[in-house]
């Protein structure tokens, strides 16, 4: 008779060999790329923290008020710069979005 912690464990293990990573995942050694939306204060410093980690760069930002995002260029050079948040959603540059406003 096969108890309840045999059974558990052969289908854990049945389950574990047919789950496959799907081919989209970032790596370990892979950079994030950033978009943030809002280009204020907090956003500034929410970038500011994120490109502190490491492995992260910020490739996007959105603000209706093209002064911020003018003032935004240096902390993260070579980045998109949109007036609608809509199309930093829809940029295939960006992986992850924060949203600061």
């Amino acid at each position: 008779m096969d108890s309840r912690r045999s059974f558990i464990g052969r289908v854990a293990t049945g389950l574990a060999g047919t789950i496959a990573a799907p081919s989209g995942v970032l790596g370990a050694g892979d950079r994030v790329r950033i978009g943030i939306v809002g280009a204020g204060e907090r956003g500034t410093q929410l970038a500011r923290d994120a490109l502190a980690c490491g492995n992260s760069e910020v490739t996007a930002w959105a603000d209706v008020y093209q002064r911020r995002l003018e003032s935004v260029a240096g902390v993260a050079p070579g980045g998109g710069f949109y007036r609608d948040y809509q199309a930093l959603l829809g940029s295939r540059d960006v992986d992850a979005v924060v949203i600061a406003t």
